[in-house]
């Protein structure tokens, strides 16, 4: 009888609930799903600290910014490219959401439109003289869009002839 009661109690345990991750964040734990280089970006102020639209709200930024990474995470990605899309209205040459937008669409096989999003982030990236991290985008930009990728090389090119 004992044997039989302890099946009972082994059989009625639930397992442990583990949240969502992300779902219960707060504070500086939530700041996690931001990259600490967009940061002061989504702080709404520029790379010389000054504030770059006095109107705009920094924590609503923020807030859509952690809203697109849990949907993306989530699979929710008609969420997670609205989120992304207003991210990148609301801030100025946000390279990390235009390739993070460019993830939503590559996870959906929508190569165009994940090629077209990693061209804008790769076309700040160069504009910034980041061009190394750039090179290492076009095997991909390749295979999604041989197009873009030309598209690419060129403005590689012509900044690089531009600062010899």
């Amino acid at each position: 009888m004992q044997a039989g009661s302890d099946k009972l109690v082994a059989s009625t345990q639930q397992p442990p609930v583990v949240p969502v991750p992300g779902e219960k964040m707060a504070g500086e734990a939530a700041n996690k799903f931001v990259p600490e280089e967009v940061a002061r970006q989504l702080d709404n102020v520029d790379e010389n600290g000054q504030v770059i639209d006095p109107s705009m709200q920094s924590g609503d930024i923020r807030a859509t910014w952690i809203k697109a990474r849990k949907s993306f995470y989530q699979r929710n990605y008609e969420l997670s490219e609205q989120s992304y899309l207003k991210v990148i209205e609301d801030t100025e040459d946000n390279f990390d959401a235009y390739g993070e937008l460019g993830n939503v669409y590559f996870n959906q096989g929508k190569k165009t439109q994940a090629a077209a999003a990693y061209y804008e982030a790769a076309a700040i990236l160069v504009r910034k003289g980041q061009v190394q991290r750039v090179k290492s985008l076009m095997g991909l930009m390749r295979h999604l869009d041989k197009s873009k990728a030309e598209e690419l090389q060129k403005l590689i090119d012509a900044t690089q002839k531009k600062a010899a």
